[in-house]
């Protein structure tokens, strides 16, 4: 969507090219992602 210019939050590459990369949290492996920022309101108060 990103491509076909929508406002859609996007993830952001790392340097070598992936999106992901984890990290050790007390409870164990975890993954995550960097998204940029997309405007809009939430859809739904429960959101929030």
């Amino acid at each position: 969507m990103h491509e076909q210019k929508q406002p859609v939050a996007y993830p952001i590459a790392r340097k070598n090219g992936s999106f992901t990369t984890n990290i050790l949290a007390p409870e164990g492996v975890r993954y995550i992602a960097v998204f940029n920022y997309a405007p809009g309101h939430a859809t739904d108060d429960k959101i929030v």
